[in-house]
């Protein structure tokens, strides 16, 4: 095995072991009752509201809502990056582009993570599985576009 195999096979499992806690961060997360995860987040949304806005011009619900749809987006968003360093070193290795299984993963991902909250009492939304893939989307583009500079 030469240098560049060696070095190709510690990203492949790097990248494999970071999507894989990725998603059961995220899934991990879902499987939180409606009161576990809003206390987690309201914690979140408090501390982050007295940086951002100390004098409490939004309205704590308001603020509250926009850090749980932000957390959303993002984590789907360092997901989608993490995917696409993964298929890209996995077509690396097999000479495959496997341009539309990046964008499968991260919709499969969001659409089980609200399944998995339909069971947890938290109930599950259409809009929150567009959401979770938008964000998936805007990281598979970042490192897309990351890759071409």
């Amino acid at each position: 095995m030469n240098k560049f195999d060696a070095r190709h096979q510690r990203k492949l499992i790097l990248f494999v072991i970071l999507t894989a806690l990725m998603i059961a961060f995220i899934w991990g997360n879902s499987c939180f009752s409606r009161e576990e995860s809003g206390a987690q987040s309201g914690r979140i949304s408090a501390f982050l509201q007295s940086i951002l806005d100390p004098a409490g011009k939004i309205p704590e619900e308001r603020f509250h809502h926009f850090v749980r749809k932000a957390a959303h987006f993002t984590e789907f968003a360092v997901l989608g990056i993490l995917v696409a360093g993964l298929f890209r070193q996995i077509g690396l290795r097999t000479g495959n582009s496997l341009r539309s299984l990046p964008v499968l993963t991260v919709l499969l991902v969001a659409v089980l993570d609200e399944y998995i909250q339909h069971f947890t009492g938290r109930g599950s939304a259409v809009t929150d599985v567009i959401l979770d893939f938008s964000g998936g989307l805007f990281g598979l583009a970042t490192a897309l576009l990351r890759k071409k500079k």
